[in-house]
């Protein structure tokens, strides 16, 4: 999560949809510094001062503070109180959920199975759908990375008024920049992570007609609110 009060913006940081490449954009336009030092630092403590707020950078846990880096809609409101989070401009991303589902499953592969992993990015396709589908059979019914708790409160009282698609983002962010910070020139999108993913293997090839109903009931209201489909 980003607030700028000056710009009085508050970037929601979704899981997946890189996101922390538009968060390390905006630490450094508000908080100073280089790119480079946000990229390095996701063990910092979260900045809280006059400028705005910022939470760790990347994946790092929150450890004691409450404010945690992927801090959902409903958790920012009641953080901030309804009149501060209602004086400020809500911006966050979404993605095609079958997409996300796809990018969540390489991440935390390589994050909590790095053998696995490390055979998956040689194996043939056959092998790494196999093991795609026994993931999405583990997701929990609730996930927590649905980004619809970033797009809109548990109550529906309030929503994010700008969201950006990961399908056009490059655009989307430069008029993020242009609309909050006044910025006239095209930077392009920094890259703050490299992917995980394998690029030669397209989502839709890792579904079988079982996983691809899974994911789409369990993301039915990301993929009804922006259209998104299979």
């Amino acid at each position: 999560m980003i607030i700028s009060y000056r710009h009085r913006l508050l970037f929601l940081k979704t899981p997946k949809t890189a996101s922390s490449s538009i968060e390390a954009w905006l630490a450094e336009e508000i908080f100073g510094g280089s790119e480079s030092f946000f990229r390095e630092s996701e063990e910092h403590e979260p900045f809280a001062d006059e400028r705005g707020i910022a939470t760790r950078m990347g994946n790092g846990k929150a450890g004691d503070s409450e404010i945690k880096p992927h801090i959902s809609l409903t958790d920012t409101r009641t953080l901030l109180g309804k009149q501060s989070f209602r004086a400020l401009t809500t911006v966050t991303t979404v993605r095609n959920p079958f997409d996300q589902i796809v990018s969540l499953f390489w991440w935390r592969t390589a994050r909590l199975h790095p053998e696995l992993y490390s055979d998956l990015l040689g194996a043939p396709l056959k092998e790494v759908a196999k093991a795609f589908q026994e993931f999405v059979g583990k997701v929990p019914r609730n996930p927590w990375f649905r980004q619809r708790n970033w797009l809109v409160s548990e109550d529906r009282e309030d929503e994010a008024q700008r969201v950006m698609r990961f399908e056009k983002l490059e655009e989307g962010f430069e008029a993020v920049r242009h609309d909050f910070c006044g910025a006239t020139q095209t930077a392009g999108l920094p890259a703050f992570k490299s992917t995980l993913r394998r690029v030669d293997i397209e989502y839709r090839s890792l579904f079988n007609l079982s996983t691809r109903y899974s994911v789409g009931k369990m993301m039915d209201w990301e993929c009804q609110r922006f259209s998104y489909k299979f």
